[in-house]
């Protein structure tokens, strides 16, 4: 997939959390996202905010979509935050909590992020087929 089809594609599944997303999908959207937030913040503040809200329900469809395409749920993007709810609710404070918990958030980080570079599953998971393309893990069910 290139950046045009993946682009296309976030766009039209705008709030779509079901299905799959594979890494160039979701990658090449993560780009584009990225460099439409430089390139307006460039020209002004407020274009840049209007562009990332509008940006950021397909952003995250597209996340959860590529956590689906590696076999997990995509809750798991809170991963790396509820350590610091936990601090910030939960617990007395206390410095070397709440480093403790802020270094679990950066593992929790780190995990997502590698997630997202994965492989897909070859197969049909609860979250659908495949797509077209060929970067997939060749795994038994």
């Amino acid at each position: 997939m290139n950046i045009e089809q993946s682009v296309v594609t976030c766009l039209r599944k705008y709030a779509t959390f079901r299905g799959r997303a594979s890494r160039s999908e979701y990658w090449w959207f993560a780009l584009f996202t990225l460099v439409v937030a430089i390139m307006a913040g460039r020209v002004s503040d407020t274009l840049a905010l209007i562009l990332d809200l509008l940006l950021f329900l397909p952003l995250l469809a597209a996340q959860v979509r590529r956590l689906h395409d590696v076999g997990f749920s995509g809750w798991w993007l809170f991963l790396p935050t509820v350590p610091a709810f936990i601090v910030a609710f939960e617990l007395p404070q206390s410095e070397s909590i709440e480093t403790a918990f802020g270094w679990i958030g950066v593992a929790g980080t780190i995990y997502i992020l590698w997630l997202m570079v994965s492989r897909g599953v070859a197969f049909e998971n609860q979250y659908g087929k495949p797509g077209p393309e060929l970067d997939y893990v060749e795994m038994k069910q």
